[in-house]
Formats: structure tokens, sequence, C-alpha cells
């Protein structure tokens, strides 16, 4: 199975409150965005890795790369206006005999490689892999009016990396952008695929605030203690 990976990295965090974005920000030894690109080479070295970024952010990474000695092969794709077409543009650029494709936020640093692994197995057979976790606060639901209850089993939180046999995904990406686009099984959703969820990881979440990087510093501190 030849696999890729899109790793989107070209937001500009305004909500982290940090002069770098948060994907630069170091977490413990190297920057966030080090972290998750070394899950997927460490999963398998061979797989083709795509990294978005805001063109004014090129000038960064190069400089963080050198600073850290960071050298796991990528190659640099430019983002777009919406992340529809940031992942758009990545997708030109994967390898045409890629099977299976991954597409990653840049700043969930701590899904596992066994993860990946799983999501790139599950997507080959069913043509797509979502994680997803149930919810484990309960809910309300605004109507118009009110908010009412509603029942949590009947709604589950997605995460990423989310995969997809790569001439699938390819095709969906064909279609014109749409608002409701909010990630990448939205659009393959809209192209008349059904998708096929997996169990995700809860130490996998999205560092937004700086409470998120805090508790990703001790999840991975307390991971690196463990016996190997």
């Amino acid at each position: 199975m030849k696999k890729s990976v899109i790793v989107v990295a070209a937001g500009k965090g305004l909500r982290f409150g940090s002069e770098l974005p948060k994907q630069f920000v170091t977490l413990l030894d190297k920057p966030v965005l080090m972290h998750t690109l070394s899950k997927f080479n460490e999963e398998d070295s061979s797989t083709q890795i795509i990294l978005v970024l805001n063109p004014s952010h090129e000038d960064v990474w190069i400089a963080l790369q050198d600073q850290f000695n960071f050298n796991i092969p990528h190659t640099i794709v430019f983002g777009g206006e919406e992340r529809f077409h940031s992942v758009k543009n990545a997708i030109d650029h994967v390898s045409p005999n890629t099977d299976v494709i991954a597409i990653h936020d840049a700043v969930r640093p701590l899904v596992s490689a066994m993860c990946v692994r799983s999501l790139f197995e599950e997507a080959f057979v069913h043509g797509s892999a979502i994680p997803s976790l149930p919810l484990a606060d309960s809910i309300r639901q605004w109507n118009g009016e009110r908010f009412i209850t509603a029942n949590r089993t009947d709604f589950r939180t997605i995460q990423t990396p989310q995969c997809f046999r790569f001439d699938r995904i390819q095709n969906a990406y064909s279609q014109p952008y749409a608002p409701t686009f909010t990630d990448d099984a939205a659009v393959m959703e809209a192209a008349g695929h059904v998708l096929h969820l997996c169990e995700g990881e809860r130490n996998n979440f999205k560092i937004t605030t700086p409470e998120d990087f805090l508790l990703a510093e001790a999840l991975m501190t307390r991971i690196a203690a463990l016996p190997k």
C-alpha cells in the first residue's frame, strides 16, 4: 500500500495568543509541527509527506528546521483562502500511485503511530476511515427558539487524520467549494460517498488554547516516562 499524508499548517493561530502560530511553538523539545510530522514518519518512513503552509510562514519554517536539525523529507505547498482550497492545492502534488491518503491537522501532535497505521488500513478496505469519539458531556440543541435536550449517543466528535482511498478523495475535491466543507469528510460525503467511522484517541486533541498546550506538555512528558 502506497501512502501519502497532507498536513495542514496554514492557519494563523490567532486564538492562541502567541506571536508565532501555534504549530511553530516549541512543545517540550521541538515545535508542535515537528512532532506531528514525526508521527507519520515513525509509522512508515516511505510515506509521502506534503506540508501546507501560509506563504508568509515559509521562512519561519525553514529557520526552525535549521535550528532543530529537522530533516524528515516533505514537500511544501502553499495554502488557499479556505481549508478546502489548501487541501485541494496539496492533492495536486500527491504522488499519482498513492493508494491511501491521510489529511491531518498540524496541531494534533499526540496522535499515535498505531492509530495512524490502523486508519490507513481501514481506509484501504472501506474507502475512508474517520476517527471519532462518543461525547462525554451532556448536550443541548438550539431549535430556533430555545435550547432543548439532545441525546448525546446520537452524536460523535470527529478528529483527524481522516484517511481515504486517494482516487475517491481526489475526485471529491473536483467539486466546487461549499461553506459546509468544514473538513475532508464533509467534502467526501457531498460527493456521494458513505463514510466509515473508526474509534479515535482521547489524546489526539487539537491544540487551540494555551490550556491545551499545557495539557499536551503534561501528556507527552508522561508518555515519554513510560517503559519502552
